[in-house]
């Protein structure tokens, strides 16, 4: 006899959390999944999490079928964003944008993706000098 198995479609913008920067991330995931696994489900499908260009906010608009949207990046857990301060290394301008965007009662794209390109880049721009340059194993 075949065990029955049920699953959860839910949008990965959706499972905002305290840590974040104003939408669900890919970190979320993983407390979802164990709250998910005490409730008897079997299964989390998302909906699309491909790049969505810009100025969209629907998940069914994707710029690509082959790239992730960087949105759902947790930027603290990128490590060259933790070698530049990680959230220290905020201005009070950023600290105040982030702590306004966790608040919001809707996802806010335009902003949160600002704020998340401006410090993905930054790191990234630290890992090509300070890793790539200097032939690090990374």
């Amino acid at each position: 006899m075949t065990r029955r198995q049920s699953a959860i479609a839910v949008p990965l913008f959706s499972l905002v959390s305290n840590r974040g920067w104003g939408i669900g991330e890919f970190i979320d995931l993983a407390e979802f999944s164990r709250w998910l696994m005490e409730a008897g489900q079997s299964a989390v499908q998302l909906l699309p999490i491909h790049e969505m260009p810009p100025i969209e906010t629907s998940p069914y608009s994707a710029m690509t079928a082959m790239a992730l949207d960087p949105i759902y990046l947790s930027v603290p857990d990128v490590p060259d964003f933790n070698a530049l301060g990680g959230e220290e290394a905020l201005d009070d301008g950023e600290r105040a944008e982030i702590a306004r965007l966790r608040q919001s009662p809707r996802i806010e794209y335009a902003a949160v993706r600002r704020i998340k390109d401006r410090w993905l880049r930054r790191a990234f721009d630290r890992f090509l000098t300070m890793e790539v340059a200097r032939g690090s194993p990374r």
